[in-house]
């Protein structure tokens, strides 16, 4: 079943792709995809374990769902994570040519 949680702190294509890495490793999670304009995490799972790491990844990289509290520290995290996508963006940009 597909299943969408609207996150906070989710500001880029940075941060796309540290979620995207950071989530993918989840036994479990399928049919991973993040919606930027929307502040979505969209995804299947095979049950709710899954489902509670999901989230409690989220909260750990500074995005949390959006009825959780969004505090300084989870804003900063979330900020790291979101240089660490650039980054590695623009290596594989850099790679790729």
């Amino acid at each position: 079943m597909t299943q969408t949680i609207k996150i906070q702190n989710l500001k880029c294509g940075g941060c796309k792709a540290s979620i995207l890495k950071g989530l993918s490793s989840i036994n479990g999670i399928d049919q991973l995809d993040i919606n930027v304009e929307q502040n979505t995490v969209s995804f299947s799972s095979e049950n709710e374990e899954a489902n509670s790491k999901l989230t409690n990844q989220l909260i750990q990289m500074g995005y949390p769902p959006a009825d959780e509290d969004n505090n300084l520290l989870l804003k900063g995290k979330s900020y790291v994570h979101c240089m660490i996508g650039k980054a590695s963006n623009l290596n594989d940009r850099i790679k790729g040519e």
